[in-house]
């Protein structure tokens, strides 16, 4: 947690000055298309890479020597291919995804563009699982550590001199600066490699494909109702709102994402090998990180609250005040998602992609309409509410599946601390939106 933790506080600042010299030379409109744009290229993005990062480390990380030399070539010949089929899927819809984000066909260029960034987003994720996978994960840190702040320095003089329309440039940079640095530092095989024709690479990978489509199922969806969202507000209230959408988001979503994908890192092999070891082991492990997430995202969840307003001026512009209820009010659900967040790996963990897919599924749908009803009644203030609500939800949703599936309950110790957590947050957001109104 320490080295990604630091590795993800480095990514997070970054991003922060790349949105804050958006907000000040591009205004709402550009910070509006970086969002945008940057949703749309990592939805494009999981949908080609077919779940092969997390599907491929489990088994890389069981094999060594010669095999896992064939298998990390495997993995990245695979890549390689899904990379060149998303970016060429990417161009062809290209009509389509600009009709659907801005209601016309402008920005056809643009999509065919992300294409590129496509190709290089899903060639950097089977590096990375291959990095994963064998424990060289100090590789993975210094290629963040190195790449970010390159690519924040090309992206200035874009900003500055382009505005609002270096959005697609500066999305452009960060992902090809990445994709290199992680190609120079991955591994090189000691074994020669094989001349097997592509039909025998997929067969081989079969397995990996299989379970990595249904990760790339509920991923997708994940992605798509973002995205389904942003252009609902779009095309609803216009690129300004879409852009405070955006930026309170951001605050309330993917700033606190840093912790989980952290963790995510050790958490999610080290629950697999627990789960080897039957129920109890597992039980163990699940209560065990929930204990530890919370005592992270409690705590950061009242800092969003209390400070929120120095947070936005802070990280945007004053212009940017009004996204201040939607950061508040979705604190209470950042409790909710550490802990569901901790559940919800069991089934990964066993293998069990059908019951994670299903439950992910039906949690978008009911994010997208929560969130539509939620804007259309009480505006950004209504997506905060919406958030909140729709992990309430999620949390019980998956609290009740791995129960019914995995015969793991939730400890009576855990409940109420889950349960305190948010009711206090909850009250808290409550009292300083009334306060503050």
């Amino acid at each position: 947690m320490g080295l990604f933790g630091s590795v993800e506080m480095l990514t997070m600042l970054c991003s922060v000055i790349r949105t804050k010299l958006m907000a000040v030379w591009g205004g709402a409109v550009g910070v509006g298309l970086l969002g945008l744009y940057g949703v749309a290229l990592e939805m494009l993005s999981t949908l080609a890479e077919m779940g092969l990062r997390v599907s491929s480390v489990r088994d890389i990380a069981r094999t060594s020597g010669a095999e896992a030399d064939a298998l990390s070539r495997m993995v990245r010949r695979i890549g390689l291919l899904l990379g060149c089929v998303g970016a060429l899927a990417t161009a062809v819809f290209s009509p389509l995804l600009s009709l659907v984000a801005f209601g016309d066909a402008s920005h056809c260029w643009a999509f065919i563009a992300i294409g590129a960034g496509v190709f290089f987003s899903v060639v950097r994720a089977s590096e990375l699982a291959i990095l994963q996978g064998r424990g060289l994960l100090r590789r993975i840190a210094v290629a963040s550590l190195v790449g970010m702040p390159v690519s924040l320095v090309l992206a200035v003089p874009m900003i500055y001199f382009w505005r609002a329309d270096a959005a697609l440039p500066v999305l452009m940079t960060y992902v090809v600066v990445l994709a290199v640095m992680v190609w120079l530092l991955r591994v090189r095989e000691a074994s020669p490699a094989d001349s097997q024709p592509l039909s025998r690479t997929l067969y081989d990978a079969r397995g990996l494909l299989r379970m990595g489509f249904m990760l790339t199922i509920s991923a997708f969806a994940v992605w798509a109702s973002g995205y389904i969202i942003m252009s609902f507000v779009n095309q609803s209230a216009g690129e300004d709102a879409m852009g405070y959408y955006q930026a309170g988001y951001t605050m309330a979503v993917k700033y606190v994402g840093v912790v989980f994908t952290a963790l995510t890192m050790e958490y999610y092999p080290r629950l697999s090998a627990a789960s080897a070891g039957g129920v109890m082991r597992t039980s163990v492990m699940l209560h065990h990180q929930i204990r530890i997430v919370l005592s992270i995202v409690v705590p950061a969840a009242i800092l969003m609250i209390v400070l929120a307003p120095i947070f936005v001026k802070l990280l945007y512009s004053s212009e940017f005040i009004c996204v201040v209820p939607l950061v508040v009010m979705a604190a209470p659900g950042v409790v909710l998602r550490g802990a569901s967040w901790c559940m919800g790996f069991v089934f990964l963990a066993h293998g069990d992609s059908r019951w994670y897919v299903g439950v992910e599924l039906t949690s978008c749908m009911l994010c997208v309409v929560l969130s539509i009803l939620g804007f259309s009644m009480w505006g950004l203030t209504g997506i905060g509410i919406a958030f909140s609500v729709w992990y309430l939800f999620y949390t019980l949703m998956v609290t009740a599946a791995i129960r019914y599936k995995k015969h793991i309950s939730i400890r009576k110790q855990t409940v109420w601390g889950i349960a305190l957590s948010f009711v206090g947050v909850s009250a808290l957001a409550v009292a300083v939106t009334f306060i503050g109104s």
